[in-house]
């Protein structure tokens, strides 16, 4: 899969140069035209609009990071994303269904954060809310 996914981002680096395009407007057009994949329970404490509503907020964030790093799959896992919860702790909810992480591949190409230049597979992010009907704010992530 890292293999795969490796690929991808070296055709994307690729066209844009042969085509003499930016990274950005290549990335952004990947971004939201992305199927993210989602597997939960049918008792999941997540509606489909908490899902796709936190899906946004994670996809906004790599639209801004201009150049450095292209997101290359995003996907929430129910059972995944309860084990990763399970150890985090926040003090602005108690409320399971008021907090969430998704998960993604990307790619870096220069200065994002503290990551180093190279592909990241099955990384967190972590979302929170205040009540079910807001929107979602990313407090943390960047773990595998």
């Amino acid at each position: 899969m890292k293999k795969k996914i490796l690929i991808i981002a070296i055709v994307l680096l690729l066209l844009g140069s042969v085509f003499s395009l930016t990274i950005k407007p290549v990335r952004n057009k990947f971004i939201d035209s992305m199927i993210p994949q989602i597997t939960k329970t049918e008792n999941c404490y997540y509606t489909d609009e908490d899902i796709e509503s936190a899906i946004e907020c994670v996809k906004e964030r790599y639209k801004e990071q201009d150049k450095r790093v292209i997101l290359l799959r995003l996907y929430f896992d129910e059972e995944q994303s309860r084990k990763k919860l399970n150890s985090y702790h926040l003090a602005e909810t108690n409320k399971k269904e008021n907090l969430i992480s998704l998960f993604c591949d990307f790619y870096v190409l220069e200065g994002f954060g503290g990551y180093s230049t190279g592909l990241y597979t099955g990384w967190s992010e972590i979302l929170v809310r205040e009540e079910g009907s807001m929107e979602w704010e990313r407090v943390d992530g960047g773990y595998a």
